[in-house]
């Protein structure tokens, strides 16, 4: 290993930049569910319509510009990571191998956190916090 702080099956064999950019990119991945899931936890219009890697990225594009201008390598990273959408080289290679090396630990949390919760019970349940009449206090 490289001295980096993650699993070897994640990190092996890459440079602090790669490092960083990834664990930024699977951070940012899932930032667009903050703005496309409603308090009810259902996703909301334009959660429905764009899904929430692209409501994020559209909903970053300010600051990604301002890191393009930059450092535009890494914000032209940062896109393909938070989109979780790679274009083919016309020689057949992904430009970012942080991408599928990102999905696969996304996948891997889902399924550690299916497989240890019990059957037939939501892993998160809305407290009292929630809007007035929009929790399960208000069934």
């Amino acid at each position: 290993m490289d001295g980096n702080p993650g699993p070897y099956w994640l990190s092996s064999g890459w440079k602090s930049t790669e490092w960083d950019l990834g664990v930024a990119g699977a951070l940012l991945h899932d930032m667009g569910k903050v703005w496309a899931y409603g308090p009810n936890m259902f996703l909301n219009n334009a959660g429905l319509a764009m899904g929430h890697e692209l409501l994020g990225l559209s909903r970053l594009e300010r600051e990604l510009s301002i890191l393009e201008s930059h450092w535009p390598d890494g914000a032209y990273a940062l896109r393909v990571l938070i989109s979780g959408c790679g274009r083919m080289r016309p020689d057949g290679s992904l430009p970012s191998a942080l991408l599928a090396r990102i999905k696969a630990a996304d996948q891997r949390s889902c399924e550690r956190d299916r497989s240890s919760r019990p059957k037939n019970r939501r892993s998160w349940v809305p407290q009292g916090w929630t809007l007035e009449g929009s929790g399960p206090e208000a069934d």
